[in-house]
């Protein structure tokens, strides 16, 4: 292998010598395929209220009923932790949502309060368990108006309606901190009476209770803390913001769009609908990300979203209207094209990192140049991005998706029982699957493993949906687990491709000993290559059995 390694190293050399600076990848790669492509990123600056967000903190609560007589643990022990003293303060808050109180039903906050200011908190997709999970993020402003920055990371879900003032919440806290033995605050405990008022006038008051944990605190001591306070009196509650309990019923309906439970015998139509709703509702959740740039599994969820939405589009073709059809998966490709290429960077920045980290320590200064490269891909591919959300066709797109989760255009086949139509709506992407397979050459090329693993990713999102109709699920479980052990050998596989020819063409405009690191880690990406074509045919023939019943 050492050999190999050198006549690479001595290759992109001769290459990084005579050749001046070339896109990132060959002309024949695209965006959205696991290529980046560069020279469709507008160069001009993103605009202004399209900046990174301010640093944004996630915020892991449980909420609590406060019975009378209830008090604060001042000075005692709470799940192992002390109790300090009692402060106490009065915060004034206006919330801000839409006028159907759309914000609130997805458990989002817009709020400008006495101490605080401007903040917004969004649902956070993990955390799984009691309690809350959001991501809180502080914002300047003036009050009366949102700042410009609400209003772009909330683009998505506000489409041009206006954020008007819903409630105000006048709040008297007392509240204390739990520290460890060592004297660090590893959560607090507050108690809120609440003055709720509509328009200047009070219509209604509650009391609650919320424990925080500090960042630094494991996650399962929320747990603890909760268990600790209900021993001492205090009761369950719903786990909703506060605005939610001061609006009431309307702000507790569900969110605007969300996948309705499918009864015991559902139809085709009934189906689809589902799968079209979860995958825009994936989308609305991560959306936000994209702006803040703070989690990169944001651009990576929502670029998921986009796919499962184009691949069920044609999957279930039959059972909706074509043009409607068409002209939805025409957006999502769209705007999937300027996420590929934002995620395309941040896959090879990471494989970059890790396959750098193999190397001898002498020869790691080189990955700096190589960093700096990849990170102007990056940051032009988001800033293109940035742009892309920032226009009109983008809040076009989110109500037509919108309106597509709520009512799509089905056709009269829609009504069929889901139960014998979507088993054979899976046939077609199966048939192709194996069609594709049976077609490679002994020694498939990169690009034709890469066809195959379309093919898969396909034949797994069918399955999914399949999964959730009674009398398929076993099978279809099967099939969709089968088809992602392909999809994770070949895309595997795929990143080692597209990295080797990112390597090759970046060497060509890099220094020395960039172009020296580059042709070793150009060399160590045939290992992951060959594992590919080791493991593909192997994980086909698991699927090929898996797909037998839907054939």
């Amino acid at each position: 292998m050492r050999k190999v390694h050198v006549l690479a190293v001595v290759s992109l050399l001769v290459v990084a010598v005579r050749h001046k600076a070339r896109p990132l990848l060959d002309s024949h790669e695209t965006a959205g395929s696991g290529a980046l492509a560069p020279s469709d990123v507008p160069r001009e600056p993103a605009p202004e209220v399209l900046a990174p967000a301010a640093a944004s903190t996630l915020e892991r609560e449980v909420k609590l009923s406060a019975p009378i007589g209830f008090d604060l643990p001042v000075g005692k022990q709470v799940a192992g932790l002390t109790a300090g003293a009692r402060t106490r303060v009065e915060l004034d808050a206006t919330y801000f949502d839409v006028a159907d109180f759309r914000l609130a039903r997805l458990g989002c906050t817009l709020r400008h309060r006495s101490d605080s200011g401007w903040t917004l908190k969004l649902p956070s997709s993990g955390t799984p368990g009691r309690g809350l999970s959001r991501h809180e993020i502080g914002l300047a402003g003036e009050p009366g108006e949102p700042p410009p920055q609400a209003l772009s990371l909330l683009r998505a879900h506000l489409r041009g309606n206006p954020l008007v003032p819903v409630a105000g919440l006048i709040t008297v806290r007392e509240q204390v901190v739990l520290r460890d033995a060592s004297g660090v605050p590893q959560a607090e405990i507050v108690d809120d009476r609440v003055t709720v008022e509509r328009a200047g006038v009070a219509v209604g008051t509650f009391r609650e209770l919320e424990v925080e944990l500090s960042a630094s605190a494991p996650k399962t001591l929320l747990k603890k803390l909760e268990a600790a306070l209900l021993a001492a009196g205090a009761t369950a509650s719903p786990q909703v913001p506060k605005l939610v309990q001061a609006l009431g019923a309307a702000a507790a309906a569900p969110p605007e769009v969300f996948a309705r439970r499918l009864g015991t015998k559902p139809s085709a139509g009934e189906v689809v609908q589902a799968a079209i709703a979860r995958s825009v509702a994936r989308y609305l959740m991560h959306d936000p990300g994209l702006v803040t740039g703070i989690d990169p599994e944001d651009v990576h969820q929502a670029r998921v979203a986009l796919r499962r939405l184009r691949s069920d589009l044609k999957t279930f073709s039959p059972l909706l209207d074509p043009s409607w059809s068409e002209g939805i998966a025409a957006e999502a490709t769209w705007l999937a094209t300027h996420l590929g290429a934002v995620r395309d960077a941040e896959v090879l920045r990471e494989r970059l990192e890790v396959a750098a980290a193999e190397l001898p320590e002498s020869d790691r200064e080189g990955i700096v140049g190589l960093l700096a490269h990849l990170d102007v891909a990056r940051d032009e591919a988001r800033r293109a991005l940035l742009m892309a959300r920032d226009s009109d066709r983008f809040v076009t797109t989110m109500g037509l998706f919108v309106a597509a989760a709520q009512a799509p255009a089905l056709t009269t086949a829609s009504t069929s029982p889901a139960k014998r139509t979507i088993p054979m709506l899976i046939r077609r992407p199966v048939r192709k699957a194996i069609a594709t397979a049976k077609g490679l050459p002994q020694r498939p090329s990169d690009a034709q493993l890469h066809d195959l693993r379309k093919r898969a990713k396909r034949v797994r999102y069918a399955a999914d949906v399949a999964g959730g109709v009674s009398g398929n699920r076993a099978r279809a479980r099967a099939l969709a687990a089968s088809a992602a052990r392909l999809q994770s050998v070949l895309g595997d596989h795929q990143d080692a491709a597209v990295m080797r020819a990112w390597l090759a063409a970046t060497a060509r405009d890099a220094t020395p000993m960039a172009a020296f690191v580059a042709g070793q880690l150009h060399a160590n990406q045939l290992n992951a290559l060959d594992a590919g074509r080791r493991g593909w045919r192997s994980a086909w023939k698991a699927l090929a059995a898996a797909a037998s019943p839907f054939r």
